[in-house]
Formats: C-alpha cells, structure tokens, sequence
C-alpha cells in the first residue's frame, strides 16, 4: 500500500497547478473560467494575435515558431507567413454561403508553393457542422494551397472511437498543450496570465489524464485503487462519527447522533442530549458535503428546531451567541454570527479539534 500511495502521490495529478502538481497555486483568473470558457472568439483573437509575427506581443517569430514545432513541421523551410481570423472560404461539399475559418496560417516553401494550416476552435465545446472541417480543406484547396495540418482546439479530451477526424493531418490540441506552447514562447507576465488560465481551464481534463497514467497499472494496483475509491466514498461519514465520538469524550452526559437532514450537496447529523431535546426542542446540526472533496459546500454548525418552535429555539441560540438564519421544510435554524464556524475545505486535525471544541460548548450549554 505505500508504493501505491508513493504512485499516487508523484504520478497522478491532483493539483489545479497541472504544471507542478505538487505545488499549489492560486490563480485568480481561474474564476473567471466558467464564463470566458464558452467565448469562443475571445480565445481566437488571443491566439491569433499571439501566432502573428507582427503581434503586440513583442516576441516577433517566436510563438510562430513554437507552433510549428508542436505540429512537427519545420519552420525553417517555409516563408511569407500570415496569421487571418475569421477567414471566409466558399463551400465545395455543401450548400450555402461561404464558412468562416476560425483561424488560418498561411505560408510559402522554398518553391514558391502555397501552404496553409487550418485552426478550428472547439474550447467552447461547439459541436461540428455537417462536413464543416471538411468543406474548410477542400475550400482552402481549391484556392491553391497545400493544406499540412487541420488544428483541433478542445477543452475537453476527444476520444478517437467513432471520430472520423484522425490521422497525421489532424492535431488536437488542449488547454495543458496551449499553456506549454506560451510559456514556453515567453517570459511575459502578462501573457503568461493567460497561459495559467488555460491550465485552470484544463482541469476538467484531470480524469481522464489520471486514467491514462493509471493504465499502466498491474491489476493488483488497479484493485487497490478501487479500495481507496471505496474508503473515499465513506470518507464524510466517517469523519462526523469521529467528530461526535470525540465530542462525547468531552461531556459528562450522554448524547446520540443520527443523519437526518440531506440537502442538495449535503447530509446532516443531528447531535443532542435527549433530556435537553425534550425540554427546549433544539438540537445541533452537523452538515457535510457528500463529497468530501468538495470546498465550494463547507462543513458547517448550526442549531435546529420545529418551525413551531422558533421561539424557545430564538432563546437558547442567543444563549449560545448564535443568531437566527431562516425557516425552511418545517425547520427554524441559527447559524454562528459571521459564519465563524464554517470551513470551506475538509477539517483536518486542526480544524476538526475546532469543530469539536464548537460543538461541545454548544451542547454544554444547552444543558445549563
């Protein structure tokens, strides 16, 4: 088992910082990823103007050059390059007006021959047209150009299964492979903002990466994993049985504990003294995420009571520097001022002595 932590650990990647994974980092334009992401046009303008030689980024060639070599073809050998978004080709194999090719480099050998690679830009996860990259290269061919590669930008992994689009000529390419190619073109802050977003973006990518590792694992590491799956499902469980039982070992009456309350993205317990119960009708709420990992829900402490009971549950809150939150399904309930006891991320032991000490001075003075 502690080779496959040691493999889990070095080799799979957890981190948002695909980069490092084992270095953290906080990106604040990782925030902005639910939004930008489905601009598809955004992200073509910036790497349009980042593949022109003449772009405002200041690196003349360089991003140009970097392509190339992401693509396998040799820049050396070509000339007279021009970068053009959003350019117009007439159909051949379908009706209608002319298509719009997202981006499209166009460039001469040394004969003087005309070349052109093709950009389409998925990372809005769009799906295609009807012989849409199909119409764009013939298109292109019947302007005289040799097309070398169709470039295939998605946010999400594509699977080759039933995808027509394979072979040398199409590359797809990810957000992780679009953060490698700038930072790897500049040493510009400002675009480098931009290439860690990518990574942020890329993110969603993390299973599948992590199945693809994990391919190469022997059956008895694969049962393994399939062991840590299944601890982690009852990981939250198993953290509140802690919880109540430590904080039993802190009082000199008896409590019980029940889940109760589900919620969308949580589970509740409910922990109470039964005499204190039956003579003011509060109890304490635990509620965590049902998945463990999930920071955005938090794991947090309030006190319960009946809807017809928000008065004498008004009383004993206040007594315990709690204040009232709301009513909702038949229940009153009070929250800590401020959101004091809230954590927005798993309680390890630091956290989780915190979240005992809370609920013990709660239940202790209930019982006064």
């Amino acid at each position: 088992m502690n080779k496959l932590n040691d493999y889990i650990k070095w080799g799979l990647m957890f981190s948002d910082n695909l980069h490092n994974p084992m270095t953290p980092s906080y990106n604040p334009l990782a925030e902005f990823v639910p939004y930008v992401a489905t601009k598809e046009i955004v992200h073509s303008r910036i790497i349009s103007e980042l593949l022109s030689p003449s772009g405002n980024h200041g690196e003349n060639e360089r991003f140009l050059k970097e392509f190339f070599s992401l693509l396998k073809l040799d820049y050396s050998k070509f000339h007279d390059f021009n970068v053009i978004r959003e350019r117009k080709v007439g159909r051949v194999l379908t009706e209608g007006g002319s298509r719009s090719i997202d981006i499209l480099i166009t460039y001469k050998d040394d004969e003087s021959r005309s070349h052109a690679i093709i950009i389409e830009n998925k990372l809005n996860h769009a799906e295609y047209q009807y012989l849409q990259l199909e119409d764009y290269e013939k298109g292109i061919e019947l302007e005289c150009f040799n097309v070398d590669r169709i470039v295939l930008l998605h946010d999400i992994e594509q699977s080759i299964m039933g995808n027509s689009y394979v072979g040398e000529k199409y590359v797809y390419l990810y957000p992780a492979d679009l953060y490698k190619w700038i930072s790897s073109s500049t040493s510009n802050s400002n675009i480098l903002s931009y290439a860690d977003y990518l990574n942020s973006l890329n993110n969603q990518n993390i299973s599948k990466l992590n199945a693809k590792i994990m391919k190469n694992l022997s059956l008895a590491e694969i049962k393994s994993l399939k062991k840590v799956v299944d601890a982690y499902s009852n990981l939250g469980s198993v953290l509140m049985d802690d919880v109540v039982t430590s904080v039993q070992s802190e009082l000199t009456f008896s409590i019980t504990s029940e889940p109760n309350i589900v919620d969308i993205g949580w589970k509740g317990v409910c922990v109470k003294n039964a005499e204190d119960y039956k003579r003011n009708g509060v109890w304490v709420e635990l509620f965590y995420p049902k998945d463990p990992a999930d920071d955005d829900l938090g794991y947090d402490v309030y006190l319960y009571s009946y809807e017809d009971n928000v008065s004498k549950a008004t009383e004993i809150a206040e007594r315990c520097d709690f204040e009232f939150a709301g009513i909702q399904d038949g229940y009153s309930f009070f929250r800590a001022k401020n959101g004091k006891f809230r954590f927005h991320m798993f309680p390890h032991e630091t956290k989780r002595k915190e979240l005992v000490k809370e609920v013990v001075r709660l239940l202790k003075r209930m019982h006064e």
